[in-house]
């Protein structure tokens, strides 16, 4: 059994979909609607003397209102370079989309080595790494679209939770769960657990 992608780019985006739910207490919606906005990279000074940390925090503008306006949260995806979970991160699926797409404001940010080779300045706690300003408005989560010369990521059109949803299902499929998978079950299991 298999599950193709139109392109390759889609794989990462799904992997960081999923990875994404959990920190986002499995609010299908409010992770398909991310934006490059949303996302805050930040290095920040290790206490210790060590090497700076990098933190990737995000804030989903849009979750549930009906009960009235909510507080928006902030959720902070924790370093794991030296981790053995490292293929599980969505720490490495989130910094290669932004790499992917030349998200830093400043162009010569094109890899984690250059990452690496910034500095707080004295004094300071942390560096603020900006994102670039025209990519605000534009969707992390974004479908393939068909060209003349094959497929590539649409400039602004979000990936439906039908698609993703179907690629759930064929995920479960392929790794032979016996139960249903849905996005929701982290949320259903949480609570679960509560109980």
């Amino acid at each position: 059994m298999k599950k193709s992608f139109k392109l390759g780019e889609l794989r990462i985006l799904a992997v960081l979909f999923l990875l994404l739910l959990a920190p986002a207490g499995s609010r299908l919606e409010a992770t398909l609607n991310l934006r490059f906005k949303d996302i805050g990279v930040v290095l920040a000074r290790d206490l210790e003397g060590g090497p700076h940390k990098l933190l990737l925090r995000f804030t989903p503008e849009f979750t549930k209102s009906y009960l009235g306006e909510k507080e928006q949260k902030t959720y902070s995806i924790p370093e794991t370079m030296f981790d053995p979970s490292l293929l599980l991160s969505p720490y490495v699926f989130l910094l290669g989309v932004l790499f992917r797409h030349q998200a830093f404001n400043a162009s010569s940010l094109t890899s984690l080595y250059h990452l690496d080779n910034l500095d707080v300045h004295p004094g300071e706690r942390e560096l603020l790494l900006l994102l670039r300003e025209d990519l605000n408005n534009t969707f992390i989560f974004r479908r393939a679209i068909e060209t003349f010369i094959g497929y590539q990521i649409s400039a602004n059109e979000r990936i439906t939770s039908s698609i993703i949803a179907a690629w759930i299902q064929r995920i479960r499929e392929i790794l032979g769960f016996e139960y249903p998978t849905i996005a929701y079950n982290l949320r259903y299991n949480a609570t679960n657990a509560f109980d």
